[in-house]
């Protein structure tokens, strides 16, 4: 059976168990001609038993670390903002312009983005924040936001863009009583051109930072210049 539409961006094949063909080639029969298939089109071929047997590796964006320092930045406005904003989702997840990579028959890798996302989506919860962020330069190469979650427990998220400086956040954190910091999480590469590949997966992987100081509620501690930096405090 053939259910194909020329032009869409999907063209979906049910072929019976047993018979197959190679992408490229059904989607150049279909359209009635050789050329390659369009770089946005997507292609399934599906068995009788509905499997998905083959797909085209289209549209697998690479991120570098800028990329994650962006997407850190981002995040923190969505947090900022979430008296507005109260849903955000990351449409794709797996290969597709997505924070994890995989390979037919090979292994599983995280992009650069993956971590900024996994660290909002896991500490980002309870009462988000809004702090009041005082930056020594106009063009605000440093951000930041912070979270109350349920236990009491307070997380900084803050992104340090500027090439060159580290920078000192300091933060007031009398109102949330007795506090200890639990660990200072960083991103950090000297190349922001960084990428993670399958035999390199950790080039870009987070690390544990210098906790800072914590006296009588006020928090100070080194963000590293180019870095995405999560803070957790606990009680």
């Amino acid at each position: 059976a053939l259910d194909a539409l020329a032009g869409d961006e999907w063209v979906r094949l049910a072929l019976e168990e047993g018979d197959a063909a190679h992408p490229r080639a059904v989607y150049a029969a279909l359209v009635g001609q050789a050329a390659e298939v369009p770089e946005m089109t997507q292609l399934m071929i599906v068995g009788a038993d509905g499997v998905c047997l083959c797909a085209l590796p289209l549209l697998e964006d690479v991120y570098n670390f800028e990329d994650a320092l962006l997407a850190g930045s981002m995040l923190i406005t969505l947090l900022r903002n979430a008296d507005r904003v109260k849903i955000a989702c990351l449409a794709q997840l797996v290969n597709v312009i997505a924070p994890i990579m995989t390979r037919n028959g090979g292994g599983v890798w995280a992009q650069t983005i993956y971590w900024p996302f996994m660290h909002a989506s896991k500490y980002g919860r309870g009462t988000a924040l809004r702090p009041v962020v005082d930056s020594p330069v106009y063009d605000c190469s440093d951000d930041a936001t912070a979270t109350l979650a349920d236990d009491g427990s307070v997380t900084l998220f803050a992104v340090n863009r500027d090439l060159d400086e580290d920078i000192e956040l300091s933060a007031d954190l009398r109102a949330f009583g007795d506090l200890r910091v639990a660990e200072h999480i960083v991103l950090h590469h000297d190349d922001v051109k960084a990428v993670n590949t399958e035999d390199a997966p950790d080039t870009v992987s987070p690390a544990q930072g210098a906790p800072g100081t914590l006296d009588g509620g006020r928090l100070s501690v080194v963000l590293p210049r180019l870095s995405w930096n999560v803070i957790r405090l606990v009680r």
